[in-house]
């Protein structure tokens, strides 16, 4: 039994010098354990708080941006051509990564905006350039147009009642299809080039 546990147990009336120094020691230890592990946990409980703030600020940036290139079209996210998204957020790293670089508070907000911002132009490019592609394809007589989300499926068989009978078994084999058909397509081609 250490001499803290002693002191709690029988008080220190009557302890020696030594042991009561002893249990004091031992209290002011688990004090300062105890309040490290305050600190640590603190400093975790701010750090997650601002890292949650810097998502939010990320997320509706990117939402916003974006709401309101849907909304309003090219006239409010492009004006004469200029992607606005993306020249504003240029300024705004540039004044989240002084502030960083120079210890103030607020340039990772900044850079988070910053961040929105940029994630919602690129989205923009990105369904941009997939839409052209699809035209591309569809102008070409190729690829069909994809399927929207929650599209009905395709019935298959009668129907009775209310309930629709959905074909849920693949097609039937083809040459070349299932495992390794690619590669054994290309063989294949490749010997009748020759």
């Amino acid at each position: 039994m250490g001499a803290l546990a002693k002191a709690m147990k029988n008080g220190v009336n009557g302890m020696a010098e030594g042991t009561t120094k002893r249990a004091l020691g031992e209290a002011i230890g688990k004090i300062e354990r105890t309040e490290k592990k305050k600190n640590a946990v603190m400093a975790n409980v701010v750090n997650t708080g601002h890292e949650v703030a810097k998502s939010g600020i990320r997320l509706g940036t990117t939402f916003t941006g974006s709401y309101l290139e849907g909304r309003y079209g090219d006239k409010v996210a492009r004006p004469g051509g200029v992607p606005v998204r993306g020249v504003a957020a240029v300024p705004l790293y540039l004044v989240g990564g002084y502030f960083m670089l120079s210890g103030e508070r607020g340039g990772e907000y900044a850079t988070a905006l910053a961040d929105g911002l940029a994630a919602s132009e690129v989205a923009s490019v990105g369904v941009r350039a997939g839409r052209n592609m699809a035209d591309k394809a569809a102008a070409k007589g190729g690829a069909a147009q994809p399927q929207v989300a929650g599209a009905q499926p395709q019935v298959a068989g009668p129907t009775s009642g209310n309930t629709r009978e959905i074909a849920l078994t693949p097609e039937p084999s083809v040459e070349g299809r299932g495992r390794g058909g690619r590669r054994r397509r290309r063989l294949a081609d490749a010997r009748r080039r020759r």
